[in-house]
């Protein structure tokens, strides 16, 4: 098990600063906060009190004993917003799924339009009369309405 002294190095390390920087930002001495990590000095309560207040996620109990992990944001994550955070993965999940189920209906339509354009309509409709009034809207686009055959390459 680690010392405090060793926890106080581990933190200033995990928040990318260095003795002076923690310090300055507690509104400490430089020499305040070396006496704790070089020294072997142990912290007074006052100092706890502001790292805590400065630094919400760090974890009282793991900076004091030790025990658990260094920050605590996961913690809060799941005490403050953890039902919000439910219900919205929650309602994307529900979203999602109806998603398949309308992809999964649109690729059996489209099979059933490959399988000789059945889709449980009686022929003669609009699909399968398609190909006969295709060259005469053809003719209409481009302006040859005789309804001949017409080359759409040249």
């Amino acid at each position: 098990m680690s010392t405090i002294n060793e926890r106080f190095a581990q933190l200033i390390k995990a928040l990318k600063m260095n003795n002076n920087s923690f310090a300055k930002s507690l509104g400490r001495t430089n020499t305040s906060i070396a006496n704790i990590v070089d020294r072997g000095s142990k912290p007074g309560f006052e100092l706890l009190e502001e790292i805590f207040e400065a630094y919400p996620e760090v974890n009282p109990i793991w900076l004091m004993r030790g025990t658990g992990e260094m920050f605590q944001a996961m913690t809060k994550v799941a005490a403050d917003g953890g039902a919000d955070v439910e219900k919205e993965l929650r309602d994307k999940i529900k979203l999602q799924s109806e998603m398949i189920n309308d992809l999964r209906y649109t690729v059996e339509l489209q099979k059933r339009l490959l399988n000789n354009g059945d889709l449980g309509k009686p022929k003669g409709t609009v699909i399968d009369r398609l190909p006969e009034g295709f060259p005469f809207f053809l003719g209409l686009l481009t302006g040859n309405s005789t309804g001949t055959p017409v080359s759409l390459l040249g």
